[in-house]
């Protein structure tokens, strides 16, 4: 049975909660081991091997981070193809995605182990710590490759809605992990180094056994070895996703290293705590990660589907979950956060100081979720543009919270859980920020809408009508080929709408058809193409655009689908039907058959529009402007 969780149909909260809990577990699994690896280090080689490690951190998840993030937007484009059920852009996808965070990670390695010195020692590392920092640090990054191949077909089959089977491969990761840490510690007693390279070996492994089970259990990655190729609009599509992501995902570590540059100033203790708080941090965060992600690849599969109406559902349910799960982790904390702190050494002033960290940051870790749900839910409309200038808004916001506070005399080393302090103001500006500037500071505003008013695809015509947007409007052309779709839609073009044609955006991309691919490959390209120009069209309708789709929509079932897509998105529809009988569409083909271009691309015969004229549904009581022919 297939492991594969379609999202667009079901009960959101459900559909949520069954793809985030696996995947909860998994990464909790994960990091559960990646903390006992620093207690291995701390129990067995010592504290200032603990505090070296920990004063690596921040700075090798900027360049890790930026690799990871390549590879989960590529996963955003995939969901998409997935969610619209088609076969060939899921494979597409699949090859071009891994190419490109191949490819990158290379690159990102590559420079990374040029400036790791400098960096470590502009960071204020203290003498005492930065041998082992940068023995560390150097050979983590310089297996940054082991890292992609483990994260990639994770990646994938999550966007496929297969968190299940991940788990099943993080266990043995993070298994592999410990044993080889004990191994290289106690037998080869290579030090904090032997903990980097057990940590890329056991990824290693765990990620060529991940592809191996994917390519032998799924048709998609079969597909994508042996039949797809590298296609330019896939891979600009998945760049123009990918990048931001990327950037989003390092610029947050990139935040953190500068405040490891605040915390290094106050010494190995300070350090060592900041190190201990982290690692439970990480932890408990990775339900706000699933839960993200889940929200990110139920919006990207919807987006697909068309059913950008259940997008509201799903945010709402994930708000909630991530409301309860804060305050359980708030009442945690505050009751056992000594008892945690325990475990990673036996240094007294290490576990006070950490203590107290953590009793700080967790007042902030709803807002933190509410956020981070918030910023993925963007990415999987792919809107991660707005995503990025959020995060770097995050990011902007942490630094003059920590410098500020650390700066008074009285707060000190405390100041830097200023830091959270950015989580409510993001969160406020998501919620709050953007409806003053769009509503005239109007108040009690009930519907949840207005919270990610940014993304329209998720408001109502009543919303858009209350804060006065111009809705876009949407014509629908209809009729046989030879009818005079083309000829209107461009006369409602030279009147300010853009048209989307397929016939133009195939030749376009791919070019000719017989000449410059086979024929066999038309229904494949073309369902492609028309994905992309159906993401486009939600685009534009968000961005109040009119648009003229220069399709022939000849079936209602199809019609149908294309206005709850643009009435769901805020647009308004408007059908346009150009009758004309047989035989003068006959006569116009034979006339436009002699010139084969753009809007005509291949030659229709007798036959052709024989099987055309008598598929087509003509349509009725559809609210339809019928334009006859003559």
């Amino acid at each position: 049975m297939s492991k594969q969780t379609n999202m667009t149909t079901g009960n959101p909260t459900k559909l949520l909660l069954s793809f985030a809990i696996p995947l909860m577990f998994g990464t909790i699994l994960q990091q559960s081991f990646i903390i006992v690896d620093r207690i291995i280090v701390g129990h067995l080689i010592g504290a200032n091997a603990f505090a070296s490690v920990g004063a690596t951190g921040s700075v090798s998840m900027v360049f890790t981070s930026l690799c990871l993030g390549i590879a989960i937007g590529s996963g955003i484009v995939l969901s998409q193809f997935f969610g619209a059920n088609d076969e060939a852009g899921t494979a597409l996808a699949i090859r071009n995605g891994t190419m490109i965070s191949t490819v990158s990670t290379l690159i990102i390695s590559a420079f990374a182990l040029l400036i790791t010195r400098p960096l470590l020692i502009l960071l204020n590392t203290p003498v005492s710590l930065l041998e082992d920092a940068v023995n560390y640090m150097s050979v983590s990054l310089g297996g940054l490759i082991f890292v992609i191949i483990y994260y990639i077909p994770f990646s994938i089959l999550r966007s496929l809605g297969d968190a299940k089977t991940p788990i099943i491969f993080l266990a043995t990761c993070s298994i592999l992990n410990i044993v080889f840490d004990l191994v290289f510690i106690l037998i080869f007693h290579t030090g904090v180094e032997g903990t980097a390279i057990a940590s890329l070996l056991a990824q290693g492994i765990a990620g060529i056994l991940c592809f191996a089970y994917a390519i032998k259990k799924y048709s998609y990655f079969q597909k994508a070895i042996k039949e797809a190729k590298f296609d330019r609009s896939i891979a600009r599509q998945i760049l123009k996703i990918c990048i931001p992501m990327g950037f989003q995902y390092s610029l947050i570590y990139l935040s953190s290293s500068i405040l490891q540059w605040v915390i290094n100033g106050f010494g190995t203790s300070v350090i060592g705590a900041f190190a201990a708080t982290s690692q439970i941090e990480n932890l408990i965060q990775q339900p706000f990660t699933a839960l993200g992600t889940a929200i990110a690849t139920y919006t990207g599969q919807n987006i697909g589907a068309g059913k950008t109406e259940r997008i509201k559902q799903g945010l709402i349910s994930a708000l909630k979950i991530c409301a309860s799960y804060s305050l359980i982790l708030l009442l945690v904390f505050w009751v056992f956060g000594k008892l945690a702190m325990n475990m990673f050494v036996s240094d007294t002033v290490i576990i006070e100081n950490a203590v107290t960290g953590i009793h700080i940051t967790s007042t902030f870790f709803m807002a933190l979720g509410m956020s981070q749900i918030l910023r993925y839910l963007l990415n999987g409309t792919g809107d991660s543009a707005y995503s990025m200038a959020n995060g770097i808004l995050e990011i902007a916001c942490r630094l003059v919270f920590v410098f500020a506070l650390t700066n008074i005399s009285f707060i000190g080393q405390w100041g830097y859980g200023g830091q959270l302090l950015s989580h409510g103001f993001v969160l406020h500006y998501f919620l709050f920020g953007d409806i003053k500037a769009a509503s005239g500071n109007r108040k009690n505003i009930n519907d949840l809408y207005i919270f990610i008013r940014k993304f329209d695809i998720l408001k109502n015509n009543t919303l858009s009508f209350m804060e006065g947007n111009i809705m876009s409007k949407v014509i629908m052309m209809c009729g046989v080929c030879g009818s005079g779709k083309t000829t209107y839609a461009k006369q409602k073009e030279q009147e300010g709408y853009i048209r989307l044609s397929i016939d133009e955006e195939m030749w376009n991309i791919y070019g000719q058809k017989g000449i410059d691919y086979s024929e066999t490959q038309y229904d494949e390209l073309s369902e492609k193409v028309e994905l992309l120009l159906r993401q486009k069209m939600i685009s534009l309708i968000k961005n109040g655009k009119n648009v003229v789709i220069d399709f022939s929509f000849w079936n209602k079932d199809n019609r149908e689908f294309y206005r709850n897509m643009i009435e769901n998105a805020g647009g308004i529809v408007e059908l346009v039907y150009m009758k004309a009988n047989k035989e003068l569409l006959r006569k116009r083909l034979q006339k436009r058959n002699l010139s084969l271009h753009a809007n005509s691309p291949f030659i229709i015969t007798d036959e052709i529009l024989e099987h055309h004229y008598k598929g087509f549904q003509e349509p009725q009581g559809e609210g339809e402007i019928v334009i006859l022919q003559k």
